[in-house]
């Protein structure tokens, strides 16, 4: 059982990527990091005071995505789509798992926004081949 401690809120602080620590009955958020107010461009106090579902572009997925983790305890590698506190939508690279956080059950996330990945992608698929 993970407890947290001010080095563990350090270590999420510092990493690159947005971090997120949700309830999963309700999305509640518990913890979110810097990374994460700048990619849903509101401030810690108002994420907060918010839920995950809103980040989700389809909510569904976010059910399907807790359901999931009620079968198996850690999710890594999965794209969904997301959206920000302005409506901006993009593709997230996304892992999960399951854990529990101040005694009580709870969902770290972490996750990359990939949508230049995924427009170069499909930019190079769409241009003919090069003849040597």
């Amino acid at each position: 059982m993970w407890r947290t401690s001010n080095a563990c809120r350090s270590i999420l602080e510092i990493l690159p990527y947005p971090i997120y620590i949700t309830r999963p009955r309700d999305g509640q958020l518990l913890f979110v990091n810097r990374k994460t107010c700048l990619l849903f461009q509101q401030s810690a106090g108002q994420l907060l005071r918010g839920s995950s579902i809103d980040f989700f572009a389809n909510p569904k997925e976010r059910e399907d995505l807790r359901q999931l983790l009620e079968t198996i305890n850690d999710i890594r590698d999965i794209e969904m789509r997301m959206k920000t506190a302005h409506g901006r939508e993009f593709t997230a690279e996304l892992a999960a798992i399951a854990m529990n956080y101040n005694g009580t059950p709870a969902i770290l996330v972490a996750l990359n926004d990939i949508s230049q990945r995924k427009e170069m992608e499909a930019n190079c698929s769409r241009r003919p081949p090069r003849m040597n």
